[in-house]
């Protein structure tokens, strides 16, 4: 069976996105399966990749708007989209075409980052509503972002969360005295909406990641008075060692459709202290480790530091990758019979 991936991101981007792609791709094909990637024009290109060339984002330089070929025909059994501009319409059309099953996943809730090219939430709930109802399913990476979804009129939605690679992680018992932030500095992720609370954290807030809103950041942490030390970009050795080395991670990115830096540090054993709003929430409320204002924020911290570790290594277990794929794959299965 030939499955079509198409992707608006790939190497030398490292995302969620790519994360998952590096991971399902050998994953299905030690089960036979043969995958295609439609995608942005990279170098270097692996095989089975049909490159399209592209208009890089003045507002995102590292991504690019990619214009395939919407008249290409390929040789597949189903089309699986992971993208939701040009490359997701041009599965659309493939699939009706060689009447084919398509699926699509949301990674990325593009009705909260609107701001980025002036245009009103509702043209992209409208967008998002009318392409994924053209999906003959589609996948949501968390429950949270399923009732979205729902919310927003897209009928069919189930839950299938990207996987990550559980034994990538270095695993502690042991954990420093700092809170730890991984990702892209962009105001999506409200990393501010957490700085008053730090005044009460007898602890310095380490922030790994770049991005245009690293200066504002500064700024806002400057305001506070707080002690914060902004990392930058850091290697993967670096970043799995801050992980491993952290009291515990904090996230308050209700953008994210999951979270996976989230799923990362509880691999290394490291406790996450998210809002309630966020996708992650639903897998950490029961351990106390949600918050929705200071009072919140700061007993989370304290439950933080007596929490069984192993417990939350357990819950990244349910992403991994060797527990995870099957569901994939029966998922692909049910849509393969029919056609």
């Amino acid at each position: 069976m030939r499955i079509l991936f198409t992707t608006d991101t790939y190497h030398p981007n490292v995302d969620g996105v790519v994360r998952a792609l590096d991971l399902l791709i050998p994953a299905l094909e030690s089960y036979g399966y043969e995958i295609v990637v439609l995608g942005p024009n990279t170098d270097p290109k692996p095989d089975n990749y049909i490159p399209s060339p592209g208009i890089r984002l003045p507002f995102y330089k590292e991504y690019q708007l990619v214009i395939p070929d919407m008249l290409k025909d390929l040789d597949v059994d189903l089309v699986h989209n992971h993208g939701l501009a040009l490359t997701a319409i041009y599965g659309i059309l493939l699939a009706r075409r060689k009447k084919i099953p398509v699926i699509g996943h949301y990674h990325t809730d593009i009705t909260k980052a609107t701001h980025y090219i002036k245009m009103p939430s509702w043209i992209a709930e409208v967008y998002v509503r009318e392409l994924l109802n053209r999906y003959d399913l589609t996948l949501s990476p968390s429950p949270m972002m399923k009732h979205r979804l729902n919310t927003l009129g897209v009928r069919d939605v189930n839950v299938l969360p990207i996987p990550i690679d559980v034994n990538r992680y270095y695993y502690s018992d042991t954990k420093d005295r700092f809170l730890l932030h991984v990702g892209r500095l962009v105001k999506e992720k409200k990393i501010d909406g957490i700085f008053e609370y730090l005044k009460d954290i007898s602890m310095p807030l380490y922030i790994a990641g770049r991005g245009p809103a690293m200066e504002y950041y500064r700024m806002r942490a400057q305001e506070y008075g707080i002690d914060v030390e902004f990392l930058g970009f850091v290697s993967e050795e670096r970043l799995r060692e801050l992980y491993r080395d952290a009291y515990a991670l904090v996230f308050n990115s209700d953008f994210d459709t999951l979270g996976l830096v989230c799923v990362e540090a509880l691999a290394s054993g490291t406790p996450v202290i998210a809002h309630e709003n966020t996708a992650i929430a639903d897998y950490i409320r029961e351990f106390g480790l949600t918050f929705r204002d200071r009072e919140g924020f700061i007993r989370a911290v304290k439950l933080a530091g007596e929490i069984d570790h192993r417990r939350m290594q357990e819950i990244a277990n349910k992403f991994h990758i060797d527990n995870i794929i099957k569901e994939y794959i029966s998922t692909y299965e049910k849509f393969l019979n029919k056609s």
